[in-house]
């Protein structure tokens, strides 16, 4: 039997300055909305399997901006 390998949360959930593709092979669509689309992905270090949202923040209004901001403190 294979030991899990710990993981460091600080590594995979939170704000990063790079983009999430460099961290994440993503496998599959699994769904979308007004802001983003989720999918399916694999951590390129840890090979976790997760759901990960990919934002595109760059066309939104203050309006949109001020949604995102309520949905993501849910």
């Amino acid at each position: 039997m294979q030991k899990k390998k710990d993981i460091d949360m600080a590594d995979l959930v939170g704000e990063k300055k790079t983009k999430i593709t460099q961290d994440y092979e993503f496998i599959k669509e699994i769904g979308s909305g007004a802001f983003s689309k989720v999918y399916k992905a694999r951590h390129k270090t840890t090979k976790v399997i997760r759901c990960v949202k990919k934002l595109s923040k760059k066309d939104l209004t203050e309006d949109e901006k001020l949604k995102l901001v309520e949905e993501v403190s849910i």
